[in-house]
């Protein structure tokens, strides 16, 4: 199983200050180098601010809540990120922040929408398609797996993630296997690269 890196960091916008002189808290959740932060809706005066502790200074009870509810937030943050490790699902830092936040959206993934390309293909074999069609689009999509796997050691990527980049290795992954090249057509990979 691949390790990803992955932070928590709470940090204050000093840039950012109220007519009080207070700075907003910001959460900040690292996954591989990629960044998704957001405001805790929180603020304090900056020379309250520990950043090497990313808490707020202080003992008093106004204090001890502040800080108490940015540890529930990071606690939140890992607690996500574990479960999705467990559970072996594709996951960065975006999507962590929108389950901490409640706002989930369904990222779809690579290989969860060939499936569903595949799916339609096996309905309109013998209208549209014939059976080898709908098996070379099987073993294209078997061979993308293998690649995801190989290439990043996981079992899927959301579809956001595939660039150009992906797809070039991809087809550099596909014209170095030669059972690929015998069963792939020519068209089929020009298809890949569009």
């Amino acid at each position: 199983m691949e390790t990803h890196s992955f932070s928590v960091l709470s940090y204050l916008r000093k840039g950012k200050l109220d007519k009080l002189g207070k700075a907003p808290i910001y959460l900040r959740i690292t996954v591989n180098g990629l960044r998704a932060e957001f405001s805790t809706k929180r603020k304090i005066r900056p020379e309250k601010w520990c950043s090497v502790k990313g808490r707020v200074k202080g003992s008093n009870s106004k204090t001890n809540a502040l800080n108490h509810y940015i540890d529930e937030l990071e606690c939140k943050a890992y607690g996500i990120h574990a479960r999705l490790v467990i559970k072996k699902r594709p996951f960065n830092a975006k999507l962590i922040k929108n389950k901490l936040l409640n706002k989930e959206y369904i990222y779809k993934t690579l290989l969860s929408i060939y499936d569903e390309h595949n799916t339609q293909i096996e309905r309109l074999v013998g209208l549209d398609y014939s059976y080898g069609a709908y098996r070379r689009h099987i073993r294209t999509r078997n061979h993308l797996a293998a690649f995801i796997n190989k290439e990043f050691k996981l079992e899927d990527l959301f579809i956001v993630e595939v660039d150009l980049n992906f797809i070039n290795r991809f087809h550099h992954f596909l014209k170095t296997k030669k059972l690929a090249i015998k069963i792939l057509q020519p068209n089929t990979l020009s298809t890949l690269k569009k």
